[in-house]
Formats: structure tokens, sequence, C-alpha cells
């Protein structure tokens, strides 16, 4: 997934409903609604201000949960890819073919 920026699916950050250990989102491009960890919902805001890369999901991640680097890593990829099935976030390569 290197090599990707992701960005919020929409015009914006979604409704976000905080809980104690848990944060619901409604996505208005599906009307849906998702229940996520913290670590998610914070991807989310921080997607609010800028496109991150994998690398910055990584980091978000890590001040989250305190593991190996390899776990760290793939835990944020898993996320990421939670977030686009739950159609919240969408990937586009950093340099797009021509």
């Amino acid at each position: 997934m290197s090599g990707v920026t992701l960005h919020l699916r929409g015009t914006g950050l979604p409704p976000l409903c905080p809980f104690p250990e848990h944060v619901v989102v409604f996505n208005p491009v599906t009307w849906e609604t998702h229940l996520l960890d913290v670590s998610a919902a914070t991807v989310l805001e921080a997607l609010a201000g800028a496109p991150l890369s994998i690398e910055q999901v990584e980091g978000i991640v890590s001040r989250h949960f305190e593991a190996p680097a390899a776990d760290l890593a793939r835990f944020a990829r898993t996320l990421v890819d939670e977030l686009r099935a739950a159609e919240l976030i969408v990937t586009e390569p950093v340099d797009p073919p021509l």
C-alpha cells in the first residue's frame, strides 16, 4: 500500500459521536453507521486536515498502542482496509499514471 495517499470520501469529516471506548460515525455517502475504535476515529480526524500516507497512519496508530513496528504496520494496513471497505476513505496513487 506504499505509494498511495489516503483521503476522506465525500466532502469532509463525517459526524462523529464519541463514547468512552468507541466512536460512532455516520457515513453520509452510504447512509451507514459504523462503530470505530479510537485509533480509527483519530485517523479520520487527521484526514480531515490533509491527505495521509500509510506511514503517517502507522504513526497515529503507534500513539494508541504499544507493539513491535511490524505489528503496528500490519494493524495500520488492516485499519485502512477496513475504513476503505466502510467507504469512509479512498486511496489514490502518489504519482498517478499518465
